[in-house]
């Protein structure tokens, strides 16, 4: 009996002492949960996180020999406390804030949304195989805290600007004539130098070739290619000359539709008008000013009142019928009114596709004289030319629609149509507004770029602008002898590297209009 007490209470101890040591492993093991836990949250709490970077967006723009980074969200950059560096083709450019930051910038001291910075474009280090992929960085860096502030990377599109130009020492030659044409091409506001140019130019069938000099690369007269190489950033120009001989009259149309639009508004003056209708009439009665074979089909459009009138044609001008049509042009009567030119441009452009003679393929020309500036537009319903009157700016506006109405109805083309205007000097009198020859030159004539003659030296179409109705017979007979016995000479850039994205100069004319006979 006494042994099996003493069992019992050797097992009652050995129990005693398990539960002591699993309390003892749980409170230790809760410890060191405990510690592990602290030193953990020590840790986080001491760690400053990562570097406080500002948050900027930055673009890169490559303008003339300049590069131009521009602000374009994001926190503004204090001036004072930030040193700006640009990293460009291993090499580190310092910005000046005196002299590369905009004065927004200097005035209120923060560099910020929409401010540039304008630094020069590195030129010395940038070769033939940097041209494609151009990368810089913008690195702000925070003087006081020795921090970098924010980084932005900026790609680069870097252009060439090569520029064409065509001169003739004959621009009036008599047949069997010999003429001269320089080609001139330079690189004039270009970021880098313009590589493997090649220039087209080909003589029309109106000039024999003779000869040429190339000053650089080779040129063949039946292609028409002038493979001229390279041209370095405000280099005097490269010169190609060619030698010709003049054969013949102007560019050879099967028909030529030609509208008239005149103004024949209140401010035309009755003794104005008989000069306007009489120069017309003398110079459609002329065979060596205006075409009596079939080649041409008037139409005379007189826009006055609240519209436009059809008031001759469609007539395809032959020797038989030029007489009559002569002096119906020299009886119009002169509407007077406003200065409706939108329903003009309306009237000429379902004119001509309403002609059987109507062919995209066949040269459109529209010519319009006039005296003042529109003050009335025209109504959208189609077939109607009429409008009501309005300010100056509404009456342009209104133009300008119908001037592009008239561009897709005919599906005109560059090489072969175009938009002129007889501008009549600003009259004595009562009236003493003139036409805007600047508004016609940029927003009416077409193709463009065009420009205000004389001299004629500028493209396909222009204004004319003509010092008073006294002088209008002679600007008439000098528009329908360009109209008709011209011949334009053209040379453009068919190949350079890299972009160019200036095609104002890529393209340059020269007009010859043989001598009167």
């Amino acid at each position: 009996m006494d042994k099996l007490k003493d069992k019992e209470s050797k097992e009652m101890i050995k129990t005693s002492n398990d539960a002591v040591s699993t309390l003892v492993g749980t409170i230790l093991l809760l410890l060191i949960a405990i510690c592990a836990m602290s030193v953990i949250y020590l840790t986080v709490l001491s760690d400053e996180g990562p570097e406080n970077q500002r948050f900027v967006t930055v673009v890169g723009t490559v303008e003339g020999t300049n590069m131009i980074i521009e602000h374009h969200g994001g926190e503004s950059i204090p001036i004072d406390e930030v040193k700006l560096d640009v990293i460009f083709l291993g090499q580190t450019l310092h910005v000046d804030p005196n002299t590369d930051l905009s004065p927004q910038a200097l005035a209120d001291g923060y560099w910020g949304l929409g401010e540039r910075i304008v630094i020069p474009f590195p030129l010395e280090n940038l070769t033939y195989d940097d041209y494609d992929d151009i990368n810089a960085e913008i690195i702000a860096i925070d003087e006081q805290k020795n921090e970098i502030s924010f980084i932005g990377n900026l790609e680069l599109d870097v252009v060439s600007d090569v520029a064409v130009r065509i001169t003739s020492n004959n621009t009036s030659p008599d047949i069997g004539q010999r003429v001269l044409f320089t080609l001139s091409v330079t690189n004039p506001e270009g970021v880098v130098d313009a590589k493997n140019v090649t220039i087209f130019f080909q003589l029309p069938d109106s000039f024999i070739y003779v000869g040429h000099f190339a000053e650089n690369g080779t040129y063949n007269h039946n292609s028409g290619l002038w493979r001229m190489g390279d041209i370095t950033i405000n280099q005097d120009s490269i010169d190609l000359e060619i030698t010709s001989i003049f054969n013949g009259s102007g560019e050879m149309y099967e028909i030529t539709q030609l509208s008239m639009l005149v103004d024949g508004s209140g401010s035309v003056r009755t003794g104005d008008w008989n000069i306007m209708r009489t120069g017309l009439s003398m110079a459609v009665k002329d065979p060596t000013v205006f075409p009596h074979d079939g080649s041409v089909e008037l139409n005379i459009i007189q826009f006055a009142k609240n519209g436009a009138f059809l008031e001759i044609g469609p007539t395809v001008i032959t020797s038989g019928n030029a007489n009559n049509v002569a002096n119906s042009i020299a009886n119009l009567n002169q509407r007077k009114g406003g200065t409706p030119l939108g329903c003009a441009f309306k009237k000429a452009a379902d004119t001509f596709v309403n002609s059987p003679n109507f062919d995209p393929n066949y040269r459109q020309v529209v010519n319009i004289v006039t005296d003042g500036m529109p003050n009335r537009d025209c109504v959208s319903t189609p077939g109607v030319y009429s409008g009501s009157d309005v300010p100056y700016e509404e009456g342009k506006a209104s133009a300008e629609y119908w001037r592009d109405y008239l561009i897709t109805t005919c599906l005109m083309t560059e090489e072969q149509d175009e938009i002129d205007s007889l501008a009549v000097g600003i009259l004595s009198g009562y009236y003493t507004s003139g036409p805007d020859s600047e508004w016609l030159n940029s927003s009416i004539i077409w193709p463009v770029p065009g420009c205000i003659a004389p001299p004629f030296d500028a493209g396909r179409s222009w204004v004319r602008e003509v010092a008073s109705w006294e002088d209008f017979y002679n600007a008439t007979k000098e528009m329908f002898r360009i109209i008709f016995q011209g011949v334009w000479v053209t040379s453009e850039i068919f190949d350079t590297y890299p972009n160019d994205p200036n095609e104002t100069n890529d393209r340059t004319q020269v007009l010859i209009v043989p001598e009167s006979p």
